[in-house]
């Protein structure tokens, strides 16, 4: 991880800060930084630790570690808007209560061979962990990467580690209006959108549909997408002759780098996709 888990220990303090996926109340932390660099180094050791603790045959323990997991997704979910993760998150913490929560007649009888069935997945996956913690040093082979990405094992989330992001970025759909001003095109109306903060975002509250969409729009892997929803806008707005799909940003912190506005598609409504 990046010295903002480490050293720094501001890691959650730029995570709060991102627009894009927190909600209001979340100002009321990032107004205590002292408080989100002491919690830092607790989430970051924290979740190392559980996932251990989990594998001491203590029932407090690993009740107690299951609260601790619970209290930090609800947390989550209380100060960042992710969609399902956390309500998904929770109900799989469900399946790691002790065996004496789940105990009906007979059960047990078949307890120990389910445990054996399920340690080659755990092997599996937590070797493919350490590979991907520290590929150089890791072995693998083609074979079993492909094995990993074809049972979907193969899974990342790079918005928040190794590195935290230290601005804000959101996608814009911009056109030439009649008088030949620049407008923003708001992707669920496809009215004008200039009125909005500068530089224009396109969005009001957008729901994990659309900032899942703007996370593919961002990355040059999928570039692919811009063109659908260049010809999405221009069927919401059948007036639109032409559509520039941008990326605009601004760091967090003013002082801390410069606004940017990088292109990724222009296209022509009809005629490019």
């Amino acid at each position: 991880a990046s010295s903002d888990w480490s050293t720094q220990g501001n890691a959650l303090f730029w995570i709060l800060n991102f627009d894009l996926l927190v909600r209001p109340i979340a100002a009321a932390l990032t107004a205590m930084p002292s408080l989100l660099a002491f919690a830092t180094p607790v989430v970051k050791y924290g979740e190392l630790l559980a996932a251990f603790a989990l594998f001491i045959p203590l029932v407090p323990v690993r009740l107690a570690v299951l609260l601790l997991l619970a209290g930090l997704h609800l947390s989550i979910l209380a100060f960042m808007k992710m969609g399902p993760f956390s309500y998904v998150s929770l109900v799989a913490l469900v399946a790691l209560l002790p065996p004496n929560n789940w105990r009906v007649p007979d059960w047990h009888r078949r307890e120990g061979r389910w445990q054996l069935a399920l340690l080659p997945v755990i092997g599996l996956m937590f070797y493919w962990n350490l590979y991907v913690i520290n590929p150089k040093r890791v072995p693998t082979h083609m074979i079993f990467t492909e094995f990993v990405e074809l049972v979907g094992l193969k899974q990342s989330w790079d918005t928040f580690a190794p590195r935290v992001g230290k601005s804000n970025w959101w996608v814009v759909a911009e056109t030439d209006s009649a008088s030949g001003s620049v407008v923003a095109v708001d992707p669920k109306t496809g009215n004008d959108n200039s009125t909005q903060r500068t530089p224009v975002s396109f969005f009001h509250e957008p729901g994990m549909r659309w900032v899942n969409y703007y996370f593919q729009l961002k990355y040059p892997g999928n570039a692919a997408a811009a063109p659908y929803f260049t010809s999405y806008l221009c069927r919401l707005r059948p007036a639109l002759k032409q559509v520039r799909i941008m990326i605009r940003s601004e760091p967090i912190k003013p002082g801390d780098g410069r606004a940017s506005r990088v292109l990724i598609y222009d296209g022509s409504c009809g005629r490019d996709v």
